[in-house]
C-alpha cells in the first residue's frame, strides 16, 4: 500500500504543479517522459506490490517453544518394532494457545492419546506473556531396532512431535529450553541405561502432496516438527553370558581332544561332534530367545567362529591320527600340543575383537 500512495502523491504534485484542473486530460498534456515514470511505477505496483505483501503473510510463522519430560518407557518390542512412552509435553506461544487434539501429532507412533490438558496465560522474568499449553502423552512408538552388536546394542528413541494442521508457513517448533531434563533421573529403564546427553532437532517433514491445499503451487508441502531423541544402552554383560555359556563350554570341550592320544579315536572324535552338536543347540536357543533380525550380527558371528574351531579340531585329529599309525610320535604331540596353544590364543583374540566392535571400544 505505501507504493500506491506514493504513486498516487507523485500523480497529484505533478498534476497541481502544471495547475491541470481536469486530472485525466491533464495527465496526457504532461510530457511524455513524466507520464512514462508514472505509468512504470504503477505497472510495477501492479505485478510485484501483491507479492510483497503475500511473501510477509508466508513468511511470518508462529513460533512455539516445545518441551517434554518423560515419566516412562516400557514394552520394548523388537518384534513388533515398538515401545511405549509415557510423557507430559507443553508449548508455550506469544500469539495464541496450542490445542493439541486438533493441531498436533506424534508423527512416529502407532497410537497415541492426549489426556489432562490445560491452558493458561503466563508471564516470565520479563513480563511478557506466554500462552501456554500442557497435556500428557501415552504413545505405542515405531522404533526401527539396530541390533547388528546384540546383546551390545545401543539404540536412539526418538519422539516426534509434528503439526497436523498448520505447516511451515504459519508455524514452526523450537525446543523450549536447552537445560530442561527431558528424563527422571531415577526413571528405571529395566535393562538399559542412559548414555550421551538428550537432543531435541527441529526440522521439517516433506510431504509430496499438496493434500487438496490450492495455496502451494508446487505438489509439496512442509510441516514443522521437532525430535526429541533419547540415548539408550542395554546392560548386557550379564545377558550376553547367559546366551553364550553353551557356545564356550562347546569350544573348550573341543580344546581337550588335544589331550587324548589318537589311539583313542571313540572319545576323541565323540568328543568334537558332541562339542558341534552342543553349539548347533546353543544357537537355536539363542535365535529363539532374542530379536529377530536380517542383518549378521555380533551372535551369529561367535558361532560361525565357534563350528570353524570345532571342524578343525576333527581335521587335525584326522592328521593327528595319521602321524601316529604312521609311527611319528614326536610330530604328532607337537601337533596337538601347538593346536592346543594356538585354539586358545586365537579364539580368545577373535572373541575379544568381536565384542570390542561390538562395544565400540576403539572408536571412545
Amino acid at each position: 500500500m505505501a507504493i500506491l500512495e506514493v504513486v498516487i502523491l507523485l500523480v497529484s504534485k505533478v498534476l497541481i504543479n502544471y495547475r491541470y484542473k481536469n486530472s485525466i486530460s491533464g495527465f496526457m498534456h504532461l510530457p511524455k517522459r513524466f507520464r512514462f515514470n508514472i505509468v512504470s511505477l504503477l505497472i510495477c505496483f501492479v505485478f510485484f506490490g501483491s507479492h510483497v505483501i503475500e511473501a510477509k503473510q508466508i513468511y511470518n510463522p508462529d513460533t512455539i517453544r516445545t518441551g517434554i519430560f518423560v515419566k516412562s518407557l516400557f514394552n520394548f518390542n523388537s518384534t513388533d518394532f515398538s515401545y511405549d512412552v509415557d510423557c507430559w509435553v507443553w508449548f508455550k506461544g506469544k500469539k495464541r494457545f496450542i490445542v493439541p487434539e486438533k493441531e498436533v501429532e506424534i508423527a512416529n507412533a502407532k497410537s497415541f492419546v492426549f489426556s489432562a490438558q490445560s491452558y493458561d496465560t503466563v508471564k516470565d522474568e520479563t513480563g511478557e506473556v506466554w500462552y501456554w499449553t500442557s497435556f500428557n502423552c501415552k504413545a505405542t512408538i515405531i522404533q526401527h531396532w539396530d541390533l547388528r552388536h546384540f546383546p551390545f546394542d545401543k539404540q536412539v528413541l526418538k519422539v516426534v512431535i509434528e503439526s497436523s494442521d498448520l505447516d511451515m508457513r504459519e508455524l514452526i517448533f523450537v525446543q523450549d529450553n536447552i537445560h530442561n531434563k527431558i528424563f527422571d533421573d531415577n526413571l528405571d529403564h529395566l535393562g538399559w541405561r542412559r548414555v550421551g546427553r538428550e537432543t531435541a532437532l527441529t526440522s521439517a517433514h516433506s510431504y509430496s502432496t499438496t493434500f487438496g491445499d490450492p495455496s502451494l503451487s508446487e505438489s509439496r508441502s512442509l510441516y514443522p516438527n521437532i525430535a526429541f531423541n533419547i540415548n539408550l544402552a542395554r546392560n548386557s554383560f550379564g545377558l550376553f553370558f547367559k546366551l553364550f555359556m553353551g557356545c564356550y563350554v562347546a569350544f573348550f570341550v573341543t580344546v581337550l581332544v588335544f589331550f587324548i592320544r589318537p589311539i583313542h579315536v571313540d572319545p576323541r572324535f565323540g568328543l568334537s561332534i558332541g562339542a558341534l552338536f552342543a553349539a548347533v543347540g546353543n544357537m537355536y536357543v539363542v535365535d529363539a530367545n532374542v530379536p529377530d533380525s536380517l542383518s549378521f550380527g555380533l551372535i551369529d558371528q561367535i558361532h560361525i567362529v565357534t563350528f570353524f574351531y570345532i571342524l578343525l579340531s576333527m581335521m587335525i585329529s584326522i592328521r593327528s591320527l595319521q602321524l601316529f599309525e604312521s609311527k611319528r610320535i614326536n610330530n604328532q604331540i607337537q601337533l596337538d600340543k601347538t593346536s592346543l596353544y594356538l585354539f586358545l590364543s586365537t579364539y580368545i583374540t577373535i572373541n575379544f575383537i568381536l565384542i570390542g566392535i561390538a562395544n565400540e571400544w576403539w572408536s571412545k
